[in-house]
């Protein structure tokens, strides 16, 4: 578990399948999450986060769109996952089109 953040905001279950690079299962996992509480943000930027540090930023990227479309429009939860997205890929053009709209609805 050298190269993935051990902090308590990641639970094991998802440190193994990005040690592991088992991308597949991540997303379900994420999927469950998602599904249960959609708003455990910290968790979510975490898991990204050493998803991208393990070398597979589109995958974490994927991840954060598949969340922030998961939160309404405008709400708390898709302006902030947006904003992780435009950190984590500054250069994506789109994401900044889509959060200047979000703040527009809210």
């Amino acid at each position: 578990m050298s190269g993935v953040p051990t902090t308590t905001s990641i639970p094991p279950e998802f440190i193994d399948l990005v040690e592991g690079k088992k991308f597949d299962a991540l997303e379900s996992l994420w999927t469950t999450r998602m599904e249960q509480d959609a708003n455990d943000l910290p968790l979510f930027f975490g898991v990204a986060a050493a998803v991208k540090k393990k070398g597979s930023g589109a995958v974490a990227l994927r991840l954060l769109r598949f969340l922030a479309g998961y939160h309404e429009e405008g709400s708390e939860g898709h302006i902030q996952t947006l904003l992780e997205i435009a950190r984590m890929s500054p250069k994506d053009p789109e994401v900044r089109k889509e959060l200047a709209a979000s703040l527009k609805k809210r």
